[in-house]
């Protein structure tokens, strides 16, 4: 069993035109070495996805390539922030690798700005009309300032006519931030115009360590749980990284279970080992081995939610400014009506379809 892995997610150094990452704007620290290149191609779709949502999963499938994180620089953050803040952490969501979040702070308890930045985020003309259009290093984007109470500005570089990447940037002070937000946010962007241009795909080596499990599909998943939910039963892409199924009628399952009358999600990302949760609330979660994945299944807000340790063997470290800092792993959540044996096989056959590292 090879060794845990513990690092900061990192970015190459010479962000704007390097390929092969030999430095980081964070602290150096061990870290896995970068796949090859994702491959380009037609993804496939499934065929229980209705027509009408075809093309948001077709949109769903090129966009899973691109690296949030890799649309990120720290370094071109602390220029543009405007009073020697820190690019400190950088960390893709656990709702999605879709999303990154870098955040700046001058000491350990004084953040300056947050950051958020997320792919393929719908952005279509209704939203268009009600920002500026731009032209900011040479990109066409969209810019849209949020007033008080809650402050923040958002920059939008479209990716066809109904998604876009777009960066929400938020400071720590909302009363007196040490520049206009907007102006913050403009700077930034401009530093990052040859990243956006071109986005970074995932397992380029533009960020370590790679993070595979952003290169599965999550509605090829549900797929495999389609028959089992009865004829009829249509798979819903909600997300980047989030897919559904609803049931069909008429099919074969235990009555004493909610599984097929009700939705099955399943959403990959990065969060905090699920283990926690045990030792936090051991009367809410437990701990269970589900077809060779350490997982924690527990009911919450109604439902059976299930989140499974994809690859224990790769920690990411969450704040790295702190030598303890908890570390985040890569997951699969899949949330079903109930936790009864029959959810449970279907957890499993899902379990199954993502697939081992």
């Amino acid at each position: 069993m090879r060794g845990l892995i513990r690092a900061a997610l990192l970015l190459c150094a010479t962000a704007l035109a390097a390929s092969a990452c030999t430095g980081s704007s964070l602290d150096p620290s061990p870290s896995a070495s970068p796949q090859a290149p994702n491959s380009p191609g037609k993804a496939q779709i499934s065929q229980a996805i209705p027509e009408d949502l075809r093309p948001a999963a077709e949109a769903y499938a090129r966009y899973r390539e691109i690296d949030a994180c890799g649309l990120h620089d720290p370094v071109a953050a602390e220029k543009a922030s405007g009073e020697g803040s820190k690019g400190d952490e950088l960390m893709p969501s656990d709702d999605g690798f879709d999303t990154c979040t870098l955040r700046l702070h001058k000491s350990e308890f004084n953040s300056t700005w947050t950051l958020y930045l997320r792919v393929a985020q719908e952005y279509d003309a209704a939203v268009r009309r009600e920002a500026a259009p731009e032209q900011i290093g040479g990109l066409n984007v969209y810019v849209k300032e949020q007033g008080a109470p809650l402050p923040s500005c958002e920059v939008a570089r479209p990716l066809d006519d109904t998604y876009a990447i777009v960066l929400d940037v938020n400071p720590a002070d909302r009363d007196a931030p040490v520049r206009p937000i907007c102006d913050m946010a403009r700077d930034y962007v401009a530093q990052l115009a040859p990243l956006w241009r071109d986005p970074p795909r995932h397992g380029s080596g533009r960020t370590t360590p790679a993070l595979p499990l952003a290169g599965r599909d999550p509605c090829q998943a549900v797929a495999a749980v389609a028959e089992d939910l009865a004829e009829g039963a249509e798979i819903e892409p909600r997300e980047v990284f989030e897919c559904s199924i609803r049931p069909g009628t008429g099919g074969a399952v235990n009555p004493k279970s909610k599984a097929a009358t009700g939705e099955i999600t399943v959403t990959f990302g990065i969060a905090e080992d699920p283990a926690r949760d045990v030792s936090v609330s051991p009367d809410q979660y437990q701990a269970v081995e589900l077809v060779g994945f350490r997982a924690v299944m527990g009911t919450r807000a109604g439902q059976c939610r299930t989140v499974a340790v994809w690859d224990p063997n790769t920690g990411i470290v969450e704040d790295n400014r702190d030598e303890d800092a908890l570390l985040a792993v890569q997951v699969v959540r899949i949330d079903t009506p109930d936790c009864e044996p029959q959810s449970r096989r279907l957890v499993e056959k899902i379990l199954t379809a993502v697939g081992k590292p």
